[in-house]
């Protein structure tokens, strides 16, 4: 999914989340608000840029009680306060993120993680929409048996939601391939 452009928080919900290949930015409030007290909340392949008010977080997760997040291989660049901003950072999991150029700094109340990285993501071409990496976060996500879609390419899947189209050979990594 995609949201970018508006005048609000790129996506809401306080009811939980599951997502992959959020593409969120230029908004002009938080890219992700996620607050719930009890909302189970999963996002994998998130990318985050440009949400640009002075307040505005990649992504705020406000759960409290047993509200819980999970956040792998996502990117949070550009944005105008935090990349992420958590009221309590001991109810997330997460790792393989990245974490650049964001106004106040990398994440309020979230924990480092040891896969993170604060590298450049250097998309292909954001002005035009492209947010593909470039190759300082090449294969940086997390390692998947299944690459998490189909077909299998050479063994990796980027981080963010943009996932790059190269040419080249796949890789039989389950022995479906004859």
């Amino acid at each position: 999914f995609a949201s970018h452009d508006n005048t609000g928080v790129g996506v809401d919900s306080n009811v939980g989340l599951y997502s992959a290949y959020g593409l969120l930015y230029d908004n002009a409030d938080d890219g992700v608000e996620l607050s719930s007290l009890n909302g189970q909340f999963l996002l994998v392949h998130l990318t985050s840029d440009g949400n640009t008010g002075v307040n505005t977080d990649g992504l705020e997760f406000l759960a409290t009680l047993a509200g819980r997040l999970q956040l792998f291989n996502a990117i949070f660049s550009n944005n105008g306060n935090y990349g992420i901003n958590a009221t309590d950072g001991d109810q997330v999991l997460s790792d393989y993120n990245d974490f650049f150029t964001n106004t106040t700094g990398a994440r309020n109340n979230w924990p480092t993680d040891d896969h993170d990285s604060t590298a450049d993501p250097t998309f292909t071409d954001a002005t035009n929409d492209d947010f593909s990496i470039g190759t300082n976060l090449q294969a940086l996500g997390a390692p998947s048996a299944t690459n998490y879609g189909w077909p299998l390419t050479d063994g990796y899947t980027d981080i963010g939601a943009a996932q790059r189209q190269e040419t080249g050979t796949s890789t039989d990594v389950l022995g479906l391939v004859e």
